[in-house]
């Protein structure tokens, strides 16, 4: 096989592995956002957050995320979410930087 067809073959293999382990590592992201509170299923995104962050009240119904309604205590809730973002947005980064530095497929994998 021709030395150029060789490395742009295994370019694009490198690629797919990158871009799938990319997408592996979003879906984990996800699911470590989501915990449960009170009998509750939430995810604790931006828009939680944000939502959580202007409630000026002491306690609060929030619709969790299989749309039932879940009262919670803001102040803990708010620091349940904002510890659950940070800790699965770390981990979502140092993931990520662990496969972008690699630049062979059995280095992406062994990640």
């Amino acid at each position: 096989m021709d030395e150029k067809l060789e490395k742009a073959l295994g370019f694009s293999n490198l690629a797919t592995i990158l871009n799938n382990q990319k997408r592996i590592l979003k879906e984990q992201y996800d699911e470590e956002l989501v915990f449960y509170h009170a009998g509750g299923k939430f995810k604790a995104d931006r828009t939680l957050f944000s939502f959580v962050c202007n409630l000026d009240s002491e306690d609060a119904v929030i619709i969790d995320e299989n749309s039932v309604p879940v009262k919670i205590e803001v102040e803990e809730f708010k620091n349940l979410v904002k510890s659950h973002y940070t800790t699965a947005s770390d981990n979502f980064l140092s993931r990520y930087k662990a496969i972008s530095n690699k630049r062979s497929v059995e280095g992406i994998v062994d990640v």
